[in-house]
């Protein structure tokens, strides 16, 4: 190919047509300012009413012109037609033959003191409820369902800048208004190259029509300069047109879809299913403890407890954990949850096995209180919390101060392990470190002790707390009520914050947990942690606590 034949095809955008102006793309351009060259792109867009249906389509395509000027949607005062009275232009609307146009993307402009830049409308935002998030340049809807769509984005290169919409939002946009969308071009690019003898002189004009677009291209050399020899210009415009009806996400409704979960292993030794939904008993259903990791995974969206998961405040399922470790939960909340939401508990679904609980039983099927037995991780919640709500009465500030809202997770993702991972092992004893070492009032342990850690007697808050314990029970309590609490510290600096070696398998060793799995080993600090928490709050509520 000679530079003559590239510089042809790069000046006749070839590139943009043969690619349908990404009409059929996952994202679509709707506004362009891009001016580093050899390129000078602009591109703007508005929806145009579709009462008309296809006759709306064909009134706006069976000509290239702009139907707006670039400032449409900028509200001003201006003289109409001679007239030297000054009337106000909102500047919102145009008409062209039957078809209403109004703003989708408005183009502003500072005079040059800031950089030109674009903003969707807020009936696009609004309708997705959209937030734009700062420095990933996205703006973004959360979903009934509860999961984070990015509807557009803003690309910037220098000053250069162009919006991207995500394709679905909005095709499932204009359906809710009965409209399309319409993209105005007007494209110029440069070439040092001189392509007048394929042009057959020094300017030629080209035609492109289709159903849905309708441009004019312009190849020229008549207007060179030193930088430039040859010019062409893309003047025109196409469409987008909308869904035949609006995502049924928008309407918070009941599931019309429902998946199958096993209920029973039958005679003849295969799985029945039966689907979920309205209508269904409380057939206990039983998952693998695994799919609660996504839940424990993004506490900025979900919340797990001893009794439900939560969605933020669009959904949430009741569960329990029965005797063989298994998720237990009813056929019914199960059809109350999103579709894609029954399908990833469906991949996590087992045969019925170890029965519901006895608490469980006495709450949902007899109406009774209950709480959760044998459940390590429900039990060192409540001590900690009772531990905190004593210390705040008797010495107006807490023994533990509350997480910041970076490790906000660490409580929030307490558990007992959903596998056999060292990595989840390691989260686990990392967050028990934080909530229960590393966020020891140590202020107030100074106040209470009249110690302060010299790196000697007193090395570490740790420390700070068993005098506290010895000066109101005596040495023995005061050392097995920090016991477990040491074990944490030890497993964290022997393993977790450090690489695995001989020093953690002594560690391992030495508190009782050599030979155990992760979640026997997990399961056994749980509970002496809730029992010390417990013995704590005792012994100071019982001894004097008396600052100096």
């Amino acid at each position: 190919m000679t530079l003559v034949t590239e510089a042809i095809e790069f000046l006749s955008f070839k590139d943009w047509l043969g690619r349908s102006g990404d009409r059929t793309a996952d994202w679509v351009v709707v506004a362009c300012l891009w001016r580093r060259k050899p390129n000078d792109l602009y591109m703007n867009s508005v929806v145009a009413s579709m009462e008309g249906g296809d006759e709306s389509v064909r009134t706006l395509v069976d000509h290239f012109d702009w139907d707006v000027m670039t400032w449409f949607g900028n509200p001003c005062f201006d003289t109409m037609f001679g007239n030297e009275e000054m009337t106000f232009d909102p500047r919102d609307k145009e008409i062209v033959g039957e078809v209403t146009l109004s703003p989708f993307v408005i183009s502003r402009y500072f005079h040059g003191y800031v950089p030109e830049t674009f903003e969707l409308v807020q009936s696009f935002l609004l309708y997705h409820n959209a937030f734009f998030v700062q420095g990933d340049e996205t703006f973004q809807r959360v979903t009934t369902a509860g999961n984070i769509d990015i509807v557009a984005r803003v690309v910037t290169e220098g000053d250069d800048r162009q919006i991207e919409v995500n394709r679905h939002h909005l095709r499932d946009y204009l359906a809710a208004h009965n409209a399309f969308l319409v993209r105005f071009h007007d494209h110029r690019r440069f070439s040092k190259i001189d392509i007048s003898e394929k042009i057959d002189g020094q300017f030629t004009s080209t035609d492109f029509a289709g159903v849905h677009h309708n441009f004019q291209l312009w190849l020229r050399t008549d207007i060179g300069t030193k930088e430039h020899a040859s010019v062409s210009r893309l003047l025109g415009k196409d469409v987008v047109l909308p869904y035949s009806s609006p995502d049924k996400d928008h309407v918070m409704s009941l599931n019309e879809k429902f998946a199958e979960f096993i209920v029973r292993r039958g005679d003849d030794g295969e799985l029945h299913e039966e689907p979920s939904g309205p209508g269904n008993s409380l057939t206990p259903i039983y998952f693998r403890r695994e799919v609660l990791a996504k839940y424990y995974d993004e506490p900025r969206r979900y919340s797990v407890e001893d009794s439900i998961v939560r969605c933020l405040d669009l959904w949430s399922i009741p569960i329990d954990i029965n005797d063989e470790g298994l998720v237990q939960v009813w056929l019914v909340d199960l059809g109350r949850i999103p579709y894609l939401e029954q399908l990833n508990w469906k991949q996590f679904n087992v045969e019925p096995r170890g029965g519901i609980t006895e608490h469980r039983f006495k709450r949902d099927l007899m109406a009774e209180f209950a709480d959760p037995k044998d459940d390590p991780v429900f039990d060192l919640r409540r001590a900690f919390d009772r531990l905190q709500r004593s210390f705040q009465g008797r010495e107006g500030e807490p023994l533990h101060r509350p997480l910041g809202e970076l490790d906000q997770h660490n409580y929030a993702g307490l558990r007992l392990p959903l596998s056999e991972e060292w990595k989840e092992f390691d989260e686990i004893v990392q967050a028990l470190a934080k909530l229960l070492v590393d966020s020891l009032n140590v202020p107030l342990l100074r106040r209470l002790t009249g110690l302060k850690i010299d790196g000697d007697r007193v090395k570490g808050s740790l420390d700070l707390l068993e005098e506290l314990l010895t000066q109101v029970a005596g040495d023995e309590e005061a050392g097995r009520a920090t016991a477990p609490l040491r074990s944490i510290q030890a497993l964290r600096s022997t393993g977790t914050a450090h690489v695995k070696g001989r020093n953690f398998e002594a560690t391992l060793s030495k508190i009782g947990l050599a030979g155990l799995t992760r979640y026997q080993a997990v399961r056994q600090i749980t509970a002496d942690v809730a029992r010390v928490l417990t013995e704590i709050n005792t012994l100071t509520e019982e001894g004097a606590l008396v600052a100096e």
